[in-house]
Parts: structure tokens; C-alpha cells; sequence
């Protein structure tokens, strides 16, 4: 099987020559091919054969840029991704589509200051937005765009008898799990799956997973569903997220617990690591003899197992609070000191977000997005 392509679209490309140097320096852990190629140099061949195509945002060093016909001159790589998007519409799967850009908080027009990269990919209709490493310093960037056309190409392999099943097993890596282990949870987690509705049915396959991964990068992964991030996780587990982040690091049974249902999947390193909400659960469950609810036995199961003693929550109901301008979780506090909100693009099928009464007070646009006003006024 031929490698997978990746072509980076870049009116400097000299300027990322340090990306064929990284490739190259890992080639056998990357098993993919990547031309970088001025845009005035793109070829039909290079469309048709790309399996992801990342442009960059700003083309200043493009001198057809200055053509007087309009319909000639696409202002930037917002247009230009729009152009390879319609002209790449009919083939069979179509390429994923990034954004690579230095001045992310440039793409946030229309949205919040600090609005997140997947809100910014909704609205400019592609997959990704990612951040530009100038210096070459960063494999960072080279490896999410290796994780994602690995996805995407695994996503394109199954696509024939796509379901539900084969989608969390397959895609999203239940499979990784030994079966004992799956026994008590993997039936729940499907059902999670399902509930976030995922678009492999109809419509969704004449884009033979396109659909997927846009529901998975912009519906699934940024929001608490089916998999937890680590501050969800402590706050279920009534620990602080510090403790948990460093418990991750010793060779604990806890951490060796907690391992079983780490997401495995697609992009399970794109955005920080998540674990299967159901698989929580159960561990939960199991470790209190039925009674999750019961704090002081959680904290038993949870101090035999741990490296370290834990860092136990005061709270006696803990939630994590979102930061009022990513919307991501940034701390946990107590019930009574936060409010239920529903941010615009929140997934109904997603937990409940909270934010803290106190940066409700001193944002007033977050008083609109409160769920249940009266709670406003209660102490």
C-alpha cells in the first residue's frame, strides 16, 4: 500500500523545509509522504492524490494575488482551502482540509476572543485549524497532521460496513481493550457512542467519513461525552487534577487501573488524553461494591491503590467549571458556587457545563447563557 500524502500548501515554502527534515529524521514511525509546494505550483495530479491538504493562511509572497479579476484573486488560504474543497468534491474520499496559521486569533472574527480551533474550523467549513511552528522547533505540528490522516485513512478502510459497532471498536479503539476487561462496559460505551449521534448513515457516507471526523473533532472530542478529560475524571474521582496528573506518572495500581479504559482511538493525542466515561463508571461502581455515590469507600478504593496519598476534594459535589472565554475546564469547585450554562455550539448530548458564579458577576455575557435564571439569584 502506497503512502499516504500530505501536502502542505505554502506561498514560503522554503521557509518549511524543517518539515521534510523532521518526516525524514522519523520516517518509519511516520509512514507518510509530504510535498510542500507554492500554491502557484499545485497540480491536479497533487489534488487527486493528497489524502490531507494543509494551506496556510496568509499568502503574501503570492504575486497572482494582485490579478484585477477578482474571481482570480483569493484573499487567503480560508478561500484558497473553499477552492481545493470544490474542486476535490467529487473524488472518492475526498481529502481532509486544514488551516495552518501563526496568528490564530486572527480566524476568531465573529466568534469570542478566545473561541477554540475546533469552533474556528466550524466556521470556516474544514476540518482543523493548527497552529504554524515558523521556527521548526515543534514536531508538534507534523505529528497531529501524521495522526490525522492516519485517521482519516483508517476511517476510509472501513468505511464499507461502518456501524455503530465497528465504529467504537475499530475507529475509536475499543478493540484495544483485552475482553475481560470490556465485559461489564463496552456495551454502555457503544450506547454513548450512539447518543451522540454519529453520521454514518444516508448522506454522511457519500463522504466516506469526512462526516466522522468532522462530528468526532467538532462535536465529540472538545466536549465531555463519551470520553472524559482528565479534570472530569478527578472531579468524578474527588481528587485534585494536579494529584491525578502526577498519579499518572508512578507505576500505581490505580494508574494501572485507570489505563484500562484510556482512550486508545483516533486523535487519542491531538487534544491532551481521554478516558471512556464508562469505563469510569464502572470502576467506580466496582470499587464501592455498588455504591458510587458513597464517598468515603470511594476514597478507600482510591488510597489503596494510589502511589501517593491522595489529594481529596473538600467539596461534597464537585464540578469542573469551564474558563469563560475557551469554555474548557479549568477548575473544580463545589455545586453551590457554580451555575449550570449552555454555551452556544454545546452539544445537548454533552455533560452539563458550569461555570463559576463568580466569573458570571464579572462577565456579564455569561448571565445569557445561564440555564435556569432564578438560580442567579440564589446564594
Amino acid at each position: 500500500m502506497s503512502e499516504s500524502l500530505i501536502l502542505i500548501v505554502d506561498d514560503e515554502p522554503d521557509n518549511q523545509r524543517y518539515v521534510h527534515s523532521l518526516v525524514n529524521s522519523q520516517n518509519r514511525e511516520f509512514g507518510v509522504e509530504i510535498r510542500i509546494l507554492h500554491p502557484r505550483d499545485i497540480s491536479d495530479s497533487d489534488l487527486q492524490a493528497a489524502s490531507l491538504i494543509a494551506v496556510d493562511h496568509y499568502l503574501d509572497r503570492w504575486s497572482q494575488l494582485n490579478s484585477q479579476i477578482p474571481s482570480l484573486r483569493p484573499v487567503n488560504g480560508i478561500a484558497l482551502a473553499a477552492v481545493y474543497r470544490s474542486q476535490t468534491a467529487l473524488r472518492e474520499p475526498p481529502p481532509a482540509i486544514v488551516l495552518r496559521t501563526a496568528k490564530l486569533d486572527d480566524l476568531r472574527d465573529g466568534l469570542h476572543i478566545s473561541a477554540a480551533q475546533h469552533l474556528i474550523a466550524w466556521q470556516y467549513d474544514i476540518e482543523w485549524v493548527l497552529p504554524k511552528t515558523d521556527n521548526g522547533s515543534d514536531i508538534s505540528e507534523i505529528v497531529r497532521l501524521v495522526e490525522f490522516v492516519k485517521a482519516f485513512d483508517r476511517l476510509q478502510r472501513m468505511w464499507e460496513k461502518i456501524d455503530v459497532e465497528n465504529l467504537a471498536f475499530d475507529w475509536l479503539g475499543l478493540e484495544h481493550f483485552e475482553h475481560r476487561s470490556l465485559l461489564d462496559w463496552a456495551e454502555i460505551a457503544v450506547d454513548d457512542v450512539l447518543e451522540t449521534r454519529p453520521p454514518i448513515h444516508s448522506v454522511a457516507r457519500q463522504t466516506r467519513g469526512a462526516s466522522v471526523m468532522r462530528w468526532f473533532l467538532h462535536r465529540v472530542l472538545p466536549y465531555p461525552t463519551f470520553l472524559l478529560d482528565e479534570w472530569r475524571v478527578a472531579a468524578r474521582l474527588g481528587v485534585t487534577r494536579d494529584w491525578l496528573a502526577q498519579e499518572f506518572n508512578e507505576d500505581s495500581e490505580l494508574n494501572s487501573e485507570l489505563n484500562q479504559f484510556k482512550y486508545k482511538g483516533a486523535f487519542s493525542e491531538f487534544d491532551g488524553r481521554r478516558w471512556w466515561r464508562a469505563g469510569l463508571t464502572n470502576f467506580i461502581v466496582r470499587t464501592t461494591g455498588g455504591k458510587p455515590f458513597d464517598r468515603v469507600l470511594l476514597q478507600e478504593a482510591i488510597s489503596s491503590r494510589s502511589y501517593d496519598k491522595p489529594d481529596f476534594l473538600s467539596y461534597p459535589t464537585p464540578v469542573p467549571a469551564v474558563d469563560p472565554d475557551t469554555m474548557r475546564s479549568i477548575r473544580i469547585m463545589n455545586a453551590d458556587q457554580a451555575i449550570r450554562i449552555m454555551p452556544d455550539g454545546w452539544p445537548a448530548f454533552a455533560d452539563d457545563a458550569w461555570a463559576a458564579r463568580s466569573d458570571i458577576e464579572s462577565e456579564p455575557y455569561l448571565a445569557e447563557l445561564v440555564v435556569n435564571r432564578h438560580s442567579l439569584e440564589s446564594a
